[in-house]
Parts: C-alpha cells; sequence; structure tokens
C-alpha cells in the first residue's frame, strides 16, 4: 500500500528547500532522499540544491516522478552539468514519452546547437503528431544548421500543419540550399492555404536565391 507519511517526509524536504536553499545542508538532505522508497520523495529531492547534479539527474531519468518536477529538474540540471552530462539527459529526455519533456530537450539540443542529435529529431519527428513538438524541432533544426538539418526541414515542410510548415520554410530560408528551392514553390504559389505560410516560403525562397 501507500507510504502514510511520505507526505510528511516531501513537506520536510519542501521546507528544507525553502529555508536553506543550495547549502550543503539542502544537498545532502536531497541524496539523502534519491534513496527513498517513495517516487514522490524522489521526485521532490531531485530539484533540491542546484549544486547537487546526480540529485537533479535522477529526478530527469525517474519515470514515476511528476511531469512537472522532472522538467524542473531538467532546467536546473542546465546550470550544473557539463555539456556532455546534458547531451546525456536530454537524449534521455526524448525517450521519455512526454511531449513536455520532449520539448524542453529539443530546446536544450537548439541552445547547445548539439548537430549529432538531429538523427534523433529526425526519428522522433516521424513518431509523433504533437504539433508543438514539431514545431519545436523546426526551430531547433534552423538553429543547429548541421549536416541534415536541410533534409529534416523538407520533411517538415511536407507536413499539412501551417505551424510547423511556417517554421520549417523559415528553416529553409537560413540554411537551405538551391536544391529546396523546388520543395518551396509550390507552397508559396498556392491560391489557398494559410497566407503567412504561403510568405514565408516566398521569402525562404527569395533568401536562398
Amino acid at each position: 500500500g501507500s507510504d502514510p507519511v511520505a507526505s510528511v517526509r516531501r513537506r520536510a524536504l519542501e521546507l528544507i528547500s525553502e529555508r536553506f536553499g543550495s547549502t550543503a545542508f539542502a544537498g545532502e538532505a536531497a541524496r539523502r532522499a534519491l534513496a527513498d522508497a517513495d517516487s514522490g520523495v524522489r521526485a521532490q529531492a531531485g530539484p533540491m540544491g542546484s549544486g547537487s547534479g546526480d540529485a537533479l539527474e535522477s529526478a530527469v531519468r525517474d519515470e514515476k516522478a511528476p511531469e512537472k518536477d522532472r522538467r524542473d529538474a531538467l532546467a536546473r540540471a542546465a546550470a550544473v552539468l557539463d555539456r556532455d552530462e546534458m547531451v546525456s539527459l536530454y537524449e534521455a529526455a526524448l525517450r521519455s514519452g512526454s511531449a513536455a519533456l520532449q520539448r524542453d530537450a529539443i530546446s536544450g539540443f537548439s541552445r547547445l546547437r548539439h548537430g549529432a542529435c538531429i538523427p534523433l529529431l529526425v526519428t522522433l519527428a516521424a513518431s509523433t503528431g504533437d504539433e508543438s513538438t514539431l514545431a519545436t524541432i523546426a526551430d531547433a533544426l534552423a538553429n543547429i544548421a548541421a549536416p541534415g538539418a536541410e533534409e529534416a526541414l523538407l520533411s517538415l515542410l511536407e507536413r499539412e500543419v501551417p505551424a510547423v510548415q511556417l517554421l520549417a520554410a523559415r528553416g529553409l530560408g537560413k540554411i537551405g540550399s538551391p536544391d529546396a528551392i523546388g520543395r518551396l514553390q509550390p507552397i508559396a504559389s498556392r491560391v489557398v492555404g494559410q497566407p503567412d505560410v504561403r510568405e514565408a516560403a516566398a521569402n525562404a525562397i527569395s533568401g536562398i536565391r
């Protein structure tokens, strides 16, 4: 059954966090709480103490923890862990099945301009129907601008989702080669459809030329 005093331990951690912030005492409390049998206590411990990188990483990877806590831990981890550690954590977040956590990871890869993530983004784009996730992928691809990004943007351009097409077209305007013009032209010439998407496609063609 459920632990009747787990809520007391969670509240105690909350008070420690509020009163002691990122002190060594709070970090030690977080590390001890990570061994707790209750997933809620472990999730509460993760975001505590921005200096406790191990605690934050554990919180992000805890599939039983609330999504909000995992997202908060991921954001805090970016200020503590090094690039390689964050790349590994973002990869784990992409596999989480949480669309919100996946979007956070995509944005993280974009900030790092991590070109090696593009195959992962392509795989996710092919498997998700979440429009916000697809739009985040399109924006990230344009920012990362590594080999493979243009082809991935062209694939997203084919998705019949205006917000995704808009960002894909804008991205191609930044990093696209002349080969992209043939794929952009039909969208720029549409009589019907979203005017902003047509305009973005036309502007992309002008930018490439």
